[in-house]
């Protein structure tokens, strides 16, 4: 079993397996590892290149990037689904360090390579990534792997699922799971930590701060039962924000040094911005740091040295934005006895930050999780609690957090929720439909996310996101007889529906599904690369 994370700039993967056979594991029973890549590193850059006649990935392509910028692309876990969400695509653009390459309309990226165009949507890029990875770890492991374990940013979209989804089925994965960072990080910690748990509930919360997003977790832990009890995203507030704003300021030195403006291009964007990543973790433990680009352009070196308060100042706009979704986070979840606060990410030295946090919450903070590894390690335990079956010393029932109200309309009715925004899932509910059938055998059961929740994304909504078309008409219906249509939501917002009757146990019946969203010809458009690139795999 392999778990995985595709971040926005590094991708993590886990494997694991039992080195027993009994009734009831400990950690102790697993083998768990956090796999290197091919250049012996924990986690590989979610990046790929094409380079004349082969495509390079992660690191290799990282180190090619200023040479090849025009045919790089990076930040691949913000391409998953893109093509559904237009108002992201505004925000998101400014960050392609191939914005030239990008064809809005057609939400596509197009290169040159020996004097042919080519022209594929964002998830072809995540697709192939994937592809080389996955391929790798087959090598370096000699057991089969029987599942591929997910886990993706909670605020992922069902348009968003979908598209990661179409990605690994094109990928031909027998088995795989999409599952919520906070479940896997929940996960993590509470099997990592299971001997200092009990039967009184502890209350932990989770600060994750990414290259591309911040999230607040709160959750529960008992030996019994792991359950994320609430959960705020912001995907447009990170490590990059941070670095775009002292981005900016550096042009703005140049122009005052050089009494004119930097000529900018890919290459010495991406020269001043890896110089400013590593100024800005540096200030973590000191007060000044030098930012230092040589031949920025032409001959013309660009020197800065910046102070960690100038630092502060600077990016004001997401402190205080941190801040006060912070503050708005904890006033919700204060009345629980908060046992601890695990921060993580880019940004966890950051001294402001956790000024703001003490400054709030007057709890010191701790930092004894790995984020670069908890979300693939929390995933593998999670794949191998829930898939395998394996019980966990008394572990019962891990629980994920639902950031979309979900609703659903048979025929033409009014819709009613299915499932809240703040639950708790898996669950298990039924839906009387008696009322449904008494004059028509067949009828449509529609679903929906809720509208309001979507206008901040920018995602149209009119259409269903699941549509059923439920036909009863080859049934000998009884009369007086109550018909319910029960219905599981499982990870990732899976739904599965059976049709059940007061006189049959089980109908059996098998439900026709029509789903809105297809592969996006990711097959069909790898068939134009293949004479190109020798080095992808046939399985395409």
């Amino acid at each position: 079993m392999i778990g995985f994370n595709i971040g926005a700039q590094t991708t993590k993967f886990s494997s694991g397996n039992l080195t027993t056979q009994k009734e009831i594991y400990t950690i102790n029973d697993f083998q768990i590892n956090q796999l290197l890549n091919d250049y012996n590193y924990r986690v590989i850059s979610s990046i790929i290149q094409f380079k004349n006649s082969v495509l390079l990935y992660g690191d290799l392509a990282k180190t090619n990037n200023k040479i090849y910028y025009l045919s790089t692309f990076d930040n691949l876990s913000r391409l998953i689904g893109f093509i559904y969400n237009i108002k992201i695509n505004e925000k998101e653009v400014k960050y392609f360090n191939t914005i030239e390459n990008y064809d809005k309309e057609n939400t596509s990226f197009f290169f040159t390579l020996n004097k042919d165009e080519y022209r594929f949507p964002c998830d072809f890029c995540v697709s192939i990534f994937l592809s080389k990875i996955i391929n790798s770890i087959k090598n370096k492991i000699d057991i089969s792997i029987k599942h591929y374990i997910f886990s993706i940013p909670d605020y992922y979209t069902y348009h968003q699922k979908e598209s990661l989804k179409n990605i690994l089925n094109s990928l031909k994965l027998k088995s795989y799971l999409l599952i919520n960072e906070s479940t896997a990080m929940t996960m993590y910690y509470g099997i990592i930590n299971y001997k200092e748990l009990n039967y009184d509930k502890k209350y932990v919360i989770f600060i994750d701060i990414g290259h591309s997003k911040t999230s607040f977790i709160l959750s529960e832990f008992t030996k019994r039962e792991f359950i994320v009890k609430y959960v705020v995203n912001n995907p447009f507030l990170g490590g990059r924000d941070f670095n775009n704003t002292i981005f900016k300021f550096c042009l703005e030195q140049f122009k005052k040094q050089n009494k004119r403006e930097l000529k900018l291009t890919g290459k010495n964007k991406l020269k001043l911005m890896e110089e400013i990543e590593k100024a800005r973790k540096n200030l973590s433990i000191n007060t000044e740091i030098q930012i230092n680009v040589e031949a920025i352009e032409g001959d013309i070196d660009f020197v800065y040295i910046i102070k960690r308060k100038e630092f502060e100042e600077l990016v004001s706009k997401q402190l205080n934005l941190f801040e006060k979704e912070f503050k708005s986070f904890y006033d919700n979840v204060k009345k629980y006895n908060i046992f601890k606060i695990e921060i993580g990410g880019q940004l966890m030295r950051t001294p402001k930050l956790e000024e703001i946090i003490y400054k709030i919450t007057n709890i010191k903070l701790s930092k004894t999780i790995a984020l670069d590894e908890c979300h693939s390690l929390g995933s593998l335990l999670y794949g191998i609690f829930i898939l395998d079956n394996k019980k966990f010393e008394e572990l019962e029932t891990v629980k994920s957090y639902n950031l979309y109200s979900i609703y659903y309309s048979i025929n033409d009715s009014n819709k009613q929720i299915l499932i809240k925004k703040g639950a708790n899932y898996p669950k298990e509910d039924s839906i009387n439909i008696d009322n449904y059938i008494k004059d028509k055998y067949i009828f449509n059961f529609n679903i929906f996310y809720e509208q309001k929740e979507y206008d901040e994304l920018g995602i149209e909504n009119n259409k269903a996101l699941y549509n059923y078309k439920i036909d009863l008409s080859n049934l000998t219906i009884v009369k007086d007889k109550i018909f319910y249509l029960d219905y599981t939501i499982g990870e990732s917002n899976e739904i599965s529906l059976r049709l059940n009757s007061s006189n049959f146990k089980d109908l059996g019946l098998k439900i026709k599904v029509k789903n809105l969203f297809s592969n996006k010809g990711i097959v069909d458009i790898y068939s134009q690369l293949e004479k190109h690139f020798k080095e992808l795999d046939k399985e395409y």
